[in-house]
C-alpha cells in the first residue's frame, strides 16, 4: 500500500533537490552536467521538444522513487525496533 504522506514528502524533496542540482550545474559551466543541460536545450530547440520533457520527467520519477524507498525502509526499521520493546 502506498503511503500518500511519504509520497508527497518524497516528491517535494525531489523537486527541491532537482532545483538545487540545476542551479549548481548552471553555475559551473565546465561540468559535464552543464554540458548535458546545454545538449537537452539544443535538442529541444531543434524540433524534438518532447525529449527535454521526457528527461525531466525521468529525473523527477527517479528522485521521487529514491526518496520514497528511503522513507519506506526507514519506516520499516523504526517500526521493527518499536515492536521489539
Amino acid at each position: 500500500m502506498i503511503n500518500k504522506n511519504q509520497l508527497k514528502v518524497s516528491f517535494l524533496l525531489a523537486m527541491i533537490c532537482l532545483l538545487v542540482k540545476v542551479c549548481m550545474d548552471n553555475l559551473d559551466k565546465g561540468s559535464m552536467a552543464s554540458k548535458f543541460i546545454q545538449t537537452i536545450n539544443i535538442i529541444g530547440a531543434s524540433g524534438y521538444w518532447y525529449l527535454p520533457i521526457i528527461v525531466g520527467g525521468w529525473f523527477v520519477i527517479v528522485f521521487t522513487f529514491g526518496f520514497y524507498i528511503f522513507f519506506r525502509v526507514l519506516n520499516a526499521i523504526v517500526h521493527a525496533l518499536y515492536r521489539r520493546r
